[in-house]
C-alpha cells in the first residue's frame, strides 16, 4: 500500500513541476520580450524558450515568432533562422500547414542565403527537405539533400544527411539503399560520439528489417538502440524503440512480449507525461486484446483511454482509429448497436481527415455489422459503397495514404527528434536548464504536490454540484411524455415508457433481488424486448439501467439525511453488498461515496457557520 501511495505521490508531484516547469518557462518568454535593445543571447534563449514550450502552446509561441522576427532582421543575427526556421516546422506540421511553413522558410533562405554559414545554410535547407518528405514529395526531398552532402564539412552533417535520405529510401521501398545509407549515419555518429543519435540510427535501420519482414534482424537492431538511448539518457528513443520492438514481436505471434515492450514505452511515456505516446501505446494494447486475447473487455477499457486523451489533447486521427476499432470490438463480441456507434463516429473523422482510404475500412465494418445481423439490404448498401470508393482510389494514393497514417501514429515522436538534430550545437546549455529546473524543482516540489491537490479538490466540488443538480432533476430517463418533441410510437418505446413509469412510480429499484423476468412480468413483455428497449434508449444493461436509479435515490438520501452510514444508505436504495454500490457510484457520478458524503456534511457545516460558498 506505501508503495502505490508514494507512486501516486511522485505522479502527482510530476505533473505539478511540469506544469510549473511550462509557466516558468512563458513567464521567462513574456519577460524577455518585454526587454528593449535585446541582445543575441537574448534570441537565442527566447528561441530555445520557444523549443521547450512549442508543443503545448503553438499557438503562443507563433506570436512571439512575429514579434521576434523583425529584432533577429534588424540585429543581422543570421544564426537565429536556425531555430526559428525549426519552429516554423514544427509548429505548422502539427497544424497540417506544411505550405505555409515551406513558404515562410523559402523567404528566409531567399532573402539570407548569402549571409548563412555553410552549417546553417545546410540546416535551413534540411528543413524544406524534411517539409517535401512529409507533403510525399520524396523525390524533390532527395533532390534536395544530394545538393547538400557534398557541401556538408562535419561528420554530424553529413551523418544527418544520410540519416534523412535513408528515411526517404525506407518509403520509397528501396531498402537496399535505405540500409547503406543508415549503416553510414550510424558509422558517423559513432565517430562524433554522438550516442543520442546513434540509438535513432538502430530504430530506424529495426525499421527497414521490419518493413522487409526480417523481425529476428529488426529485433536485434532495435534491442541494441535500446542500450545507446539509456546511455545517453535519450528516453524518447527508448519509448519509440519499446514500442517498436513490441510491433516485431507481435508480428511473430509472441503475445506476451508484445505487451511487456508495449507497457514499458507506456511506464516512460506516462513518466515524461507524453500523452500523445501514452494513447499510441493504450490503443495498440487495445488492439492485441482484442484480436489476439479475444478479451474485448480489457480491450475496451484501454481504447476509451486511449479516447480520452486524443479528445483532450485534439489528435483527430488518434479520435478515428480509437472509434474504429472500437467498432470492430464491438462487433466481435456482437454488440451491435454500439459497434455502429463507434463506426458512425469514426465515419465523421475519416470526412474532417479527408481520408477516403479509410472510409474503406469503416464501410467494410458497416457490410459485415448488417450482415451479422441479417439486415441484407443495408449490407448490399455498404458493400456497393465499399467497391465504390475502392475503385476512386488508385494504387499510389493508397500507398501515399497509408505511409502517412502509419507515420501519424507510430513515428511521429521518432520524426520530432530526427528534425532537432540540426541544433545539438545547442543541447549542452539546454541539458545544463534542465540540471537547474531539477534542483529548483526539490525547492518547489511541496507546493506543487498541494497545487495539485487542490485542484482535485475543486473537480471533486464541481463533481458534487453537478450531482446535487441531477438530484433534483425530476427526469432520470426521457420517456414519451416527458420529451420535448415526441414523436417515437414505435412498441419498443411503449415498453420503454411502461419501464420507466414503474421505476419512476412503485420505486421497483430498491428491491435488492430484482431481476430482469420479475419486470418483464411486471409489464407484460417478453425478456428480449425489455432488454432491447432498455439498450436502445440508453445503450445499457439492465443491471446498469436499474443501478441509475439506485444511485440517484442514493444521493438524495446522503443529502437528506448525512448522518446515516454508508451501509444504512447502500440497503436503503436497493443494493445488498458494498462492491456493487461503490462500483455503480464511481461510474454514475465520478466520485466515491464517502467522498460525496463528506461534500454533502462540508456543505452543511458551512451553512451552520454562515459560510457558505459563492
Amino acid at each position: 500500500m506505501k508503495y502505490y501511495l508514494s507512486v501516486f505521490l511522485f505522479f502527482l508531484l510530476g505533473l505539478g513541476l511540469f506544469a510549473q516547469d511550462i509557466e516558468q518557462n512563458i513567464s521567462y518568454l513574456t519577460r524577455l520580450d518585454k526587454k528593449q535593445n535585446k541582445t543575441e543571447t537574448d534570441i537565442d534563449d527566447m528561441l530555445e524558450l520557444c523549443k521547450n514550450i512549442y508543443t503545448l502552446e503553438p499557438d503562443l509561441v507563433l506570436d512571439y515568432l512575429q514579434k521576434l522576427k523583425p529584432v533577429i532582421e534588424q540585429k543581422k543575427y543570421y544564426h537565429g533562422w536556425d531555430n526559428y526556421s525549426f519552429l516554423i516546422l514544427d509548429i505548422y506540421r502539427g497544424k497540417g500547414q506544411l505550405q505555409e511553413a515551406e513558404k515562410q522558410i523559402n523567404e528566409i533562405y531567399d532573402l539570407y542565403a548569402d549571409k548563412f554559414t555553410p552549417e546553417d545554410k545546410i540546416s535551413v535547407r534540411l528543413n524544406l527537405a524534411l517539409i517535401a518528405a512529409h507533403l510525399d514529395e520524396t523525390e524533390r526531398s532527395q533532390t534536395i539533400i544530394g545538393e547538400l552532402l557534398p557541401i556538408a564539412q562535419t561528420p554530424f552533417q553529413k551523418a544527418s544527411l544520410h540519416y534523412f535520405r535513408s528515411g526517404n529510401y525506407k518509403k520509397l521501398g528501396e531498402y537496399k539503399l535505405a540500409l547503406s545509407d543508415g549503416l553510414t549515419a550510424l558509422d558517423l555518429y559513432k565517430s562524433v560520439n554522438d550516442d543520442k543519435n546513434t540509438a535513432i540510427c538502430y530504430d530506424v535501420l529495426g525499421g527497414i528489417y521490419g518493413d522487409i519482414d526480417n523481425y529476428d534482424k529488426a529485433l536485434a537492431y532495435a534491442k541494441e538502440g535500446v542500450e545507446w538511448a539509456k546511455k545517453s539518457n535519450n528516453y524518447m528513443s527508448e519509448m519509440s524503440l519499446y514500442n517498436n520492438i513490441g510491433i516485431y514481436f507481435r508480428k511473430l505471434n509472441q503475445v506476451d512480449s508484445t505487451l511487456y515492450y508495449y507497457n514499458k514505452s507506456t511506464e516512460l511515456a506516462k513518466k515524461h507525461n507524453r500523452l500523445e505516446d501514452i494513447a499510441r501505446n493504450l490503443l495498440n494494447m487495445a488492439n492485441v486484446y482484442s484480436q489476439e486475447k479475444q478479451d474485448y473487455v480489457q480491450a475496451e477499457k484501454y481504447y476509451k483511454q486511449s479516447l480520452d486523451i486524443c479528445y483532450t489533447s485534439k489528435i483527430p486521427y488518434g479520435i478515428y482509429i480509437n472509434w474504429f476499432n472500437l467498432g470492430n470490438n464491438y462487433l466481435s463480441k456482437k454488440d451491435y448497436v454500439r459497434a455502429k456507434t463507434a463506426y458512425d463516429s469514426a465515419s465523421v473523422y475519416v470526412v474532417k481527415l479527408k481520408m477516403p482510404s479509410e472510409d474503406i475500412k469503416i464501410q467494410e465494418g458497416y457490410y459485415k455489422l448488417y450482415k451479422e445481423k441479417g439486415d441484407f439490404q443495408k449490407a448490399l448498401q455498404h458493400y456497393e459503397k465499399f467497391n465504390e470508393v475502392k475503385q476512386n482510389l488508385n494504387l499510389e494514393q493508397q500507398k501515399k495514404e497509408i505511409a502517412e497514417l502509419q507515420g501519424k501514429y507510430d513515428i511521429a515522436v521518432k520524426d520530432r527528434e530526427i528534425e532537432r538534430i540540426n541544433n545539438e550545437n545547442m543541447k549542452y546549455r539546454f541539458r545544463n536548464r534542465i540540471l537547474f529546473v531539477v534542483v529548483i524543482s526539490g525547492i518547489f516540489g511541496a507546493g506543487s504536490l498541494i497545487y495539485f491537490l487542490n485542484y482535485r479538490n475543486r473537480t471533486l466540488r464541481q463533481l458534487y454540484d453537478k450531482n446535487v443538480e441531477l438530484v433534483e432533476s425530476s427526469i432520470l430517463f426521457e420517456t414519451s411524455k416527458t420529451a420535448e418533441h415526441p414523436q417515437d410510437n414505435s412498441p419498443l418505446r411503449k415498453v420503454f415508457d411502461q419501464l420507466v413509469d414503474i421505476m419512476e412510480n412503485e420505486k421497483l429499484y430498491k428491491e435488492p433481488a430484482l431481476t430482469v423476468d420479475y419486470v418483464t412480468q411486471k409489464i407484460q413483455t417478453n425478456k428480449k424486448y425489455l432488454s432491447n428497449s432498455i439498450a436502445f434508449y440508453t445503450q445499457e444493461n439492465f443491471n446498469n439501467f436499474v443501478n441509475s436509479y439506485r444511485i440517484k435515490e442514493a444521493k438524495k438520501i446522503i443529502l437528506q439525511n448525512p448522518s446515516l452510514s454508508l451501509n444504512e444508505v447502500m440497503y436503503e436504495c436497493g443494493f445488498n453488498s458494498r462492491t456493487p454500490f461503490y462500483t455503480a457510484f464511481q461510474k454514475n457520478t465520478g466520485m466515491s461515496p464517502q467522498q460525496f458524503k463528506d461534500l454533502s456534511m462540508s456543505k452543511i457545516k458551512k451553512r451552520a457557520e454562515g459560510d457558505e460558498e459563492i
